[in-house]
C-alpha cells in the first residue's frame, strides 16, 4: 500500500500529539488523497478518532459518510453521531478512520477508502 504524508499533517501533528498524550503518526492512503478532502477535514477526522480512543481504548474504528447536509459518524455498526457536512469539506463518500496503539511507539491513525469489488453476476 502506498502511503502519502503531506505538509499539512506535519503542521497539525503536534496538536494531535498533545491530545493523545503521545506521538501520533498520521497516514493517508492514496485513495483518500485522490478524493479531494480538505486537509482540515482530515485533521477533524483524526481529532475525533483520538478523542473517541482516549475515552475508550477499544474504540479504534469509525466511519464518516455524507448524507445531505450532514455527515453521519458510525462505529462500524451503529450511528454514534452527526455533524454538519461543512465540518468535512470535500467529503463525498464514506471514509474509515482507524487508530492503532503501538504503546511506546505512539498512535498511528489511518484514513482509508474501501472499494468493494464485485465478481461476475
Amino acid at each position: 500500500m502506498r502511503v502519502m504524508r503531506t505538509r499539512i499533517f506535519m503542521k497539525v501533528t503536534r496538536p494531535l500529539d498533545e491530545l493523545a498524550e503521545r506521538p501520533v503518526t498520521t497516514i493517508c492512503t492514496r485513495g483518500i488523497a485522490e478524493t479531494g478532502l480538505h486537509p482540515m477535514a482530515l485533521y477533524e477526522m483524526y481529532r475525533l478518532a483520538i478523542q473517541r480512543w482516549k475515552y475508550n481504548s477499544n474504540d479504534c474504528f469509525m466511519s464518516i459518510q455524507p448524507n445531505g447536509i450532514e455527515a453521519i459518524i458510525t462505529d462500524g455498526n451503529k450511528t454514534i453521531g452527526k455533524a454538519l457536512i461543512s465540518n468535512y469539506p470535500g467529503l463525498k463518500q464514506k471514509v474509515y478512520v482507524i487508530v492503532d496503539d503501538y504503546a511506546d511507539k505512539g498512535l498511528v491513525q489511518g484514513l482509508v477508502k474501501v472499494r468493494l469489488m464485485r465478481g461476475p453476476t
